[in-house]
């Protein structure tokens, strides 16, 4: 039997931020750079320097649903092995679907989204 590890204390640590940005998002480019750093945050603290991270190396998936991992972090062995013996992937689907409600939340406001980008 593996040993199993819980990162919930980081994940508690970095949910209210994320719903805090996620709540000012002003458009689809706010959310998915608000989840993409929240869940380069959380690797970097659960992996350290076991893992390097580039930006877009998860990110909230096209379809609507989910995340998605860059082959190349789905290739570092110090994430892999992570992904399968931790709440990560747990963890990274809640922040996801708190991203995808705000997205769904902003194409129903679509004057929001298009009062920022004529500068109003």
């Amino acid at each position: 039997m593996s040993d199993f590890v819980s990162y919930s204390r980081i994940e508690n640590e970095l949910a209210p931020g994320l719903r805090n940005s996620l709540n000012h998002a002003e458009s689809v480019e706010d959310v998915k750079k608000f989840f993409d750093y929240t869940a380069r945050e959380l690797l970097d603290r659960a992996l350290g320097d076991d893992a390097s991270l580039q930006y877009g190396d998860v990110a909230l998936a096209g379809d609507g649903e989910g995340f998605a991992v860059s082959e190349r972090l789905r290739g570092d062995g110090a994430f892999a092995r992570a992904a399968r013996v931790s709440d990560l992937n747990a963890i990274l689907g809640r922040f996801a679907l708190a991203a995808q409600h705000r997205l769904r939340h902003l194409a129903g406001h679509p004057e929001r989204t298009n009062a920022k980008i004529r500068g109003h």
